[in-house]
Formats: C-alpha cells, sequence, structure tokens
C-alpha cells in the first residue's frame, strides 16, 4: 500500500510538473530523444519493413538505365585506354571504370538525375518548398506564407498565357509550320520567354492585352515577313531543345503533381503549377538537366575532374586527386554493402545493378523522410500504462522531476 501511494503521489507530482513552463521543456527534450531513438529504430528496419510491401515494376526505368550506359559506353572506353598511369589515382579511376559496376555507379550517382530526373529529383530542387506526408506531398506548412504571395503571381501569370495562346493559337498564319508551332502552349512560351521570368506578372499581363494589336502588325495578312524571320527561327531553335527537354520532364513533375494533397486549395494551386511545362522547364533549368543526353552531361563530369594531357592521355587534375581517390576508395565498397543487404529480398538480377540499388535505397528514404515519429506519446507508453507509471519506471519519473526542478532554479 505504502509503495502504491508513493507512485500515486508520484504521478501526480509529474502531471502537475508538466503543466509547468519548465515541465514542457523537460518533456520535450524527451520526446525529442525519443523520437531519434524511434528514426534510428527504423532506419536499422527500413529495407525488410520496405519490401513487406509489393515492389513497384522498375523494369522500364532499367531499360533506360541500359540503353543510357551503351550511349555513355565509347566515351568511356576512349577514357579508360587513355588513362595516365601516374599519378596512382588514375590507376584507381582506371580499375573502377572497368569494374562491372563501375559505370553503372557513376551513371546513378553523378548523371541520372540529370538526365533521366524522377520526382525526388523535383523535390530536391523545391527544396523544403513542397515536403511528403503520409498523406501525399504538400505544400511546407513552414513556407506557406511565404508562398501565397509568389503562387498569386503564377496564378496571375497562367491566366495571361492562357489569354495569348488563345489570340495566338487562332490567329491566321500563312506559314505553315508557325501556325502549327502556334497551338502549342510550349510554343508560346518560348515567345513569352523573357516575360515569364520576371518577378511579376504585370510584363506578361501587358503582352496579353495588346497581343491581338501586335500580331496583325507584327504579321500583316498573316505573313511571316523577312525581318522577323531570323528572330523566329530563333525562337524555334529553342522549341526544339525544349520540346526533347520537357518529354523526359512531364513524367516526374507529372507524378508529383498527381501526388499533391487533394484536401489543400494552396496543394492543388502548386499541382496544377507542375502540369504547366514552361513552369517545369524553369525548374529544371535550376536543376542543370541535360535534356536526356548522357554524353553530354558525362563530358561536364569528367572535364571537372579529369585534364588532357599534351601526349594526349586523361590524368585526374592534381587539386582533385585527393578527393577522387577517397571518393573512388568507399563509393565501390558502399554499393557492395547495399547489394548484399537486398539480395536477402529481391529474386530479379536487374534489382541488383546500380539502378537497382540506387533506386530501391531512393525510394526507402523518400518512404522515411514521410514517417512522422511522434517522440512524446511513445514516452509516454514507455513509461506509463492507463495513465499510470509502469512499474520499473518510478527512477526515469523521478530524473524527469529532478530536471524540472534544475530547470526551475537556473
Amino acid at each position: 500500500m505504502i509503495a502504491l501511494a508513493l507512485i500515486l503521489a508520484l504521478q501526480e507530482t509529474f502531471e502537475e510538473a508538466v503543466k509547468t513552463p519548465e515541465g514542457q521543456i523537460v518533456l520535450n527534450d524527451r520526446a525529442e530523444k525519443m523520437a531519434e531513438t524511434l528514426r534510428k529504430q527504423a532506419e536499422k528496419e527500413a529495407v525488410a519493413d520496405f519490401f513487406k510491401k509489393p515492389l513497384p515494376d522498375l523494369r522500364g526505368g532499367y531499360k533506360a538505365y541500359e540503353a543510357d550506359l551503351k550511349t555513355i559506353e565509347p566515351f568511356l572506353k576512349d577514357l579508360r585506354e587513355k588513362l595516365a598511369t601516374e599519378p596512382a589515382v588514375n590507376r584507381q579511376l582506371k580499375r573502377f571504370l572497368e569494374h562491372e559496376h563501375g559505370p553503372g555507379i557513376l551513371y546513378q550517382l553523378a548523371i541520372a538525375s540529370k538526365v533521366r530526373p524522377k520526382t525526388v529529383d523535383f523535390m530536391k530542387e523545391l527544396g523544403g518548398y513542397i515536403v511528403k506526408g503520409e498523406d501525399g506531398y504538400r505544400v511546407s506548412e513552414a513556407r506557406i506564407e511565404e508562398l501565397k504571395p509568389l503562387a498569386d503571381i503564377i496564378v496571375r501569370k497562367i491566366a495571361a498565357v492562357d489569354t495569348i495562346a488563345k489570340i495566338i493559337g487562332e490567329f491566321k498564319f500563312r506559314d505553315l509550320k508557325l501556325a502549327e508551332a502556334a497551338k502549342d502552349r510550349l510554343f508560346i512560351s518560348m515567345i513569352l520567354d523573357g516575360a515569364l521570368k520576371k518577378e511579376t506578372a504585370d510584363e506578361v499581363e501587358q503582352i496579353a492585352d495588346v497581343i491581338a494589336d501586335e500580331l496583325d502588325r507584327a504579321f500583316p495578312d498573316g505573313e511571316l515577313p523577312e525581318s522577323k524571320r531570323k528572330e523566329v527561327d530563333a525562337i524555334f531553335e529553342k522549341y526544339e531543345r525544349a520540346k526533347k527537354s520537357i518529354k523526359v520532364l512531364r513524367e516526374p513533375a507529372h507524378k508529383l503533381a498527381d501526388q499533391m494533397r487533394k484536401t489543400n486549395d494552396l496543394d492543388q494551386t502548386f499541382a496544377k503549377f507542375l502540369r504547366e511545362d514552361w513552369i517545369v522547364l524553369g525548374l529544371a533549368s535550376e536543376m542543370d538537366v541535360m535534356a536526356a543526353d548522357p554524353v553530354k552531361a558525362l563530358e561536364e563530369l569528367i572535364t571537372k575532374a579529369i585534364t588532357k594531357r599534351d601526349d594526349g592521355t586523361f590524368a585526374v587534375k592534381d587539386e582533385q586527386a585527393d578527393e577522387v581517390s577517397r571518393s573512388l576508395a568507399t563509393i565501390l565498397r558502399d554499393f557492395e554493402k547495399k547489394q548484399k543487404e537486398l539480395k536477402a529480398h529481391v529474386k530479379e538480377d536487374y534489382l541488383l545493378t546500380p539502378y537497382g540499388v540506387f533506386t530501391i535505397e531512393e525510394m526507402i528514404k523518400t518512404e522515411l523522410a514521410s514517417r512522422k515519429f511522434d517522440g512524446e506519446k511513445a514516452w509516454r507508453e514507455k513509461h506509463f500504462e492507463n495513465g499510470k507509471v509502469r512499474p520499473g519506471s518510478e527512477g526515469e519519473i523521478e530524473k524527469f522531476l529532478k530536471d524540472v526542478e534544475r530547470i526551475r532554479k537556473q
């Protein structure tokens, strides 16, 4: 009876303490530590938990991965054959590139996001503006006040583009190529490129107000004047490049849009933005996307770390040697460790390639990032049952109360 009375008194003292500012500080500290413990435990069990659900079919992505590896192989072959032997880092690089999975690891870690960006790459570029929750992607609550004015500006730009696209699309161009392109909003965005990049919507709205008259003046009777041909040809060059890029970018952008929460107006506004080609292209520009050109992306990467010598051989730049050597020493070992962990869960060989290993790793990370760990709830459940202190938890509650008293005295 005495022990029970002491426990009840301890429990009552605790409940009074957590109502105070000092008690909340200590409770928050316990909650944060418990949440971190839960997070670390989830990370340990992440792979096993991930495979408790059916794995999506990744073969389409794997075929694209294989095609890109074939495309860059001639470039890598030339590099391997011409790598210098001294200093040692060059031999280290050659061994890596000759490894069965070396080119695939290089592609997945440094090139794939540039030539075939995925939803997660858009998430990284959006830098915390859009976050993943358990009920889908959403605008970060911490950024709502910052994003509302931006959203209003973009909504105005889209409305102006709608007006301009309708007028241009209905204009009777005699040039057949121009007449066909005028029906495509992507082409319209190439014409409006400068105005769309402005921080306000004023300029594009002004264009919407005068576009009909401007078209009549610029293209009398629908004809393309010779004085305008060079300017129009330049727009067509941008348009062709944009079509190649958007073909790669639409799918991940639209996937992200489809997964935005349906219950919030601001979330759905941003989902609409991700379906606008010119907005997606703007994001891609920031992401340095190479429009599905893996050789170009590889060349750009290689030139940052490798130089061509006077004798025609290639060598790692002296200033990059230490960093390249350290990376090569760990990158293959890390891949093989991850590959070994997956072997217990997958049967298909393609899932054990760099494509499969790093794609599944990214999916697991995304899933973990979306989980919420309620540290306070877990801490309370650990030390209380039906509102009563659990046997064996008295010491923790006493320590909690001492910490409250210590903070109060400070």
